[in-house]
């Protein structure tokens, strides 16, 4: 045990030093002046983008300005739809992940933990309606009616059974 947490300190000593001391400079007070005067941030990370520094060695050459922080307008609607790519995917793994859980459990004898529980078919009723729920709330403007409280408390009564 004393030998596991030796190394865990270790790593994060290494983890949290390496990236300081590779890149060679450190923030200086006119740095901080330089914030406080309004400058911008990517001037002042420049120095940190310098060729033999540990930023440009892990990712390749410096481009400058270093930080983009804002997509332009036009490449912002492929952002979102990215955005809703990768929820739709991330819907069907866990959709896929549940429904292969419930099988299997009633495929062990289990009803309980099929029927029941957070992975079970009450975790998943739960899951899809709150899903569904948000896309007619965000895209047809529906509001929420009492009925979805009732549905919403009774799946969440049996993840909880």
């Amino acid at each position: 045990m004393k030998h596991r947490i030796t190394a865990v300190l270790f790593l994060t000593v290494f983890l949290c030093l390496m990236p300081l001391t590779a890149c060679g400079t450190e923030p200086t007070l006119a740095d901080y002046k330089a914030i406080e005067a309004g400058t911008p941030h990517s001037e002042i990370l420049e120095k940190f983008g310098e060729p033999d520094s540990f930023l440009s060695g892990l990712f390749g050459t410096p481009h400058h300005p270093i930080l983009h922080l804002m997509p332009s307008a036009e490449y912002l609607d492929k952002l979102f739809y990215f955005f809703g790519f990768t929820l739709a995917i991330g819907f069907i793994i866990n959709s896929i992940g549940l429904i292969i859980n419930i099988v299997n459990q009633f495929s062990l004898h289990r009803p309980g933990k099929a029927l029941f529980g957070k992975t079970g078919l009450s975790g998943a009723l739960f899951f899809w309606y709150v899903v569904f729920m948000g896309i007619r709330i965000a895209f047809f403007s529906v509001p929420l009616f009492w009925l979805d409280w009732v549905i919403i408390g009774i799946t969440l009564f049996g993840v909880f059974f």
